[in-house]
């Protein structure tokens, strides 16, 4: 099968294997990094993530796909910046960081606040609302890289 290389740009459709890499490898972490101005040189990503289905290696060209529910191929960096970067709103990189810094942080009322959590919001909160927070990013990166693409039965590719 060939390897498809996956970029998306602003206006264009994003690859069903881009959108997959993204939504796999980005974790609230990462973003928080990123928003703090951190360079994807800098980024290390687990081996592993995504489960059986996957199988992946880093490299500094970007993401070699071997396996995934979308397939194999080669997602390059620019394409998983674009992704962040569209996500990453002045409001939700505000939030982003709150959610990371209560990683190892003390919660105190005003981080929580920034946080969008609750005076008595319990670890397994911050770990819930971390999750949908990053998956926001993620999936509003890719909406304003122009979508996912769809195959034509209405499915992701």
């Amino acid at each position: 099968m060939a390897t498809r290389t996956s970029t998306p740009a602003t206006g264009t459709v994003v690859p069903p294997l881009t959108a997959a890499v993204a939504r796999c490898l980005l974790d609230l972490d990462h973003l928080a990094f990123l928003a703090d101005g951190g360079s994807w040189d800098e980024l290390r990503f687990p081996l592993g993530r995504g489960g059986r289905a996957w199988t992946y290696r880093v490299r500094r060209s970007g993401v070699m796909v071997d396996a995934s529910p979308a397939g194999p191929g080669r997602v390059p960096w620019p394409a998983l910046t674009a992704i962040a970067e569209a996500g990453l709103t002045p409001e939700r990189a505000k939030r982003v960081r709150a959610l990371a810094r209560l990683g190892w942080e003390k919660p105190t009322p005003a981080l929580l606040r920034r946080a969008g959590l609750d005076a008595n919001a319990r670890a397994s909160d911050v770990r819930r609302v971390s999750r949908a927070v990053t998956r926001e990013v993620v999936d509003a990166g890719i909406a304003e890289c122009g979508g996912e693409q769809l195959d034509l039965f209405g499915g992701a590719a």
